[in-house]
């Protein structure tokens, strides 16, 4: 009966270091954020943060802020998500470029491979580096209807005062 008691009780995850812990907590025991500071977090203080080079102060959530609209962030992931759009647009550059690359080779593959351009060897690699981007932008889409897409932002720091 106690063990049905505790699988009952949901847990939830630390973005900042993974630790499991239940809903109701407050802060995390292993990396002390308080989750209530997740709320006023913005994804642009995130990019900035990601663009000056401190990435280990950046947090990915899948709560989106509240800079982020999550229509316009369906629509980029459908439209320009092969190129990595949806990347681009809330700061994680790293993904997007290579999106971005793999996007160009396969239209580029598919382009010159109408027009029997290609060596065998090189349209099978082609063909395989569009398949992988076609299924990473599928679950990108996916993940970013179900909320599961993880967008970076950041928390000041305060003191804790005692």
């Amino acid at each position: 009966m106690f063990y049905n008691l505790i699988m009952i009780i949901k847990k939830i995850t630390c973005p900042r270091c993974n630790e499991k812990m239940p809903e109701n907590s407050v802060r995390c025991v292993c990396c002390g954020l308080i989750f209530e500071r997740l709320n006023d977090a913005t994804n642009l203080a995130g990019k900035k943060m990601i663009k000056t080079g401190n990435r280990d102060k950046v947090v990915y959530v899948k709560k989106l802020p509240c800079d982020v609209k999550k229509w316009k962030l369906i629509l980029m992931g459908i439209f320009t998500g092969l190129f990595g759009g949806h990347c681009f647009y809330v700061g994680r550059y790293v993904r997007g470029i290579i999106m971005l690359i793999g996007g160009i080779i396969a239209i580029l593959s598919g382009m010159l491979a109408s027009f029997s351009l290609l060596p065998e060897s090189i349209f099978t690699l082609c063909g395989i580096i569009s398949g992988v981007m076609f299924i990473v932008w599928l679950f990108d889409v996916v993940n970013i209807c179900f909320s599961k897409f993880k967008v970076p932002v950041y928390i000041e720091k305060t003191e804790v005062k005692k």
